[in-house]
């Protein structure tokens, strides 16, 4: 067992770093503030102050400014003229939107009416980027996300419209070859077929890397 003066002598010991430690801690921080107070002066004669105008716009924010202009720019990737006719094609976009899609009987229904859908496919929605000699529009990227604006006032009707042309067609538009572009893009840029891509299964859902389903030529070559 241990006698009391080992205690004793242990306790008093602790209590001795304790104190050395705080002395130390008390010293480094008087010698930083006079530090400061000694580099003040020289420091504020070596860095004045700048000018926030003259800053970048990220280290404007520091000085409470934001450079709009800087952030926000409009993008320059159309000219004026493509802009004028982006504008253009979108204008009756927002319009048939405003006048013919009840959103909420659509919800409703858990449809989207046929003469909705013939409106679509009359202002050529199914083939904004498929090229104009396999009947679409051939829309930039630009131009494109200048129209799905206008496409997702209504949520249903934009994932039809947007699936279709990304998920759905979009290898084809990219990786297909010619046959293959001249035998499908015509029917979906009309919006006579539309594209999907089969990806539920039920081991897989969003993760397409994860399905098993394969497409295997059959004994025909078909």
């Amino acid at each position: 067992k241990n006698c009391p003066n080992d205690s004793s002598r242990r306790a008093s010991a602790m209590l001795a770093r304790a104190s050395s430690a705080a002395s130390r801690v008390r010293a480094s921080v008087s010698g930083t503030r006079a530090f400061r107070s000694s580099a003040a002066p020289a420091l504020a004669a070596k860095a004045p102050l700048a000018n926030p105008a003259d800053l970048s716009p990220l280290k404007q924010f520091f000085y409470g400014r934001l450079d709009g202009p800087a952030l926000f720019p409009f993008p320059s990737a159309l000219s004026a003229d493509e802009r004028e006719a982006a504008t253009a094609l979108a204008e009756p976009v927002g319009k048939f939107f405003a006048d013919k899609v009840n959103s909420a009987q659509i919800d409703w229904d858990h449809k989207i009416p046929e003469e909705v859908m013939q409106g679509l496919r009359d202002l050529g929605l199914f083939g904004l980027q498929i090229e104009e000699r396999h009947g679409g529009l051939g829309l930039s990227n630009t131009e494109y996300a200048r129209i799905v604006e206008e496409l997702v006032t209504d949520p249903s009707i934009a994932v039809t419209l947007m699936a279709h042309q990304s998920i759905g067609l979009k290898g084809i538009l990219m990786f297909g070859t010619e046959e293959q572009k001249a035998k499908y893009l015509p029917k979906l840029a009309s919006g006579e077929h539309m594209a999907s891509f089969c990806l539920t299964e039920p081991g897989a859902g969003s993760d397409a890397a994860g399905i098993t389903t394969r497409a295997v030529p059959a004994d025909d070559g078909s």
